[in-house]
C-alpha cells in the first residue's frame, strides 16, 4: 500500500468524522474488498465506537442471513451471452 494512503487512513481517522469514515469502510469490509490496514483502522474504531459496532454487528448478521437463505442456481448460457451482448452494444 502507498504510504500516502497509508497516511490518508490515518488523518481520517483521527478527527470528528470516525464514524462516517469507518462506515465508509463497512461496504469494503463486507465485501471483504478492504486492505488489511483498512481492516486494522475499521476495527480499531468498532472496538471503542458502540454504535459503529452495532452497525457492523448488523449488517453481518444480514449478510449471514442472506447467505444462508439465498440458493445459487445455474444461469442457463444463452442468458449470460445475451446480458453480455447487450451490455457491450450500450458501453
Amino acid at each position: 500500500m502507498a504510504t500516502n494512503l497509508l497516511d490518508w487512513l490515518r488523518q481520517s481517522f483521527s478527527g470528528q468524522n470516525d464514524c462516517e469514515k469507518c462506515l465508509e469502510l463497512l461496504e469494503l469490509i463486507m465485501d471483504g474488498e478492504a486492505s488489511p490496514e483498512e481492516e486494522k483502522l475499521f476495527h480499531k474504531h468498532i472496538d471503542a465506537c458502540l454504535p459503529c459496532y452495532e452497525t457492523y454487528n448488523l449488517e453481518a448478521s444480514i449478510k449471514k442471513l442472506l447467505q444462508t437463505k439465498l440458493k445459487r442456481k445455474q444461469v442457463p448460457d444463452d442468458l449470460i451471452q445475451k446480458i453480455r451482448s447487450k451490455i457491450r452494444s450500450t458501453a
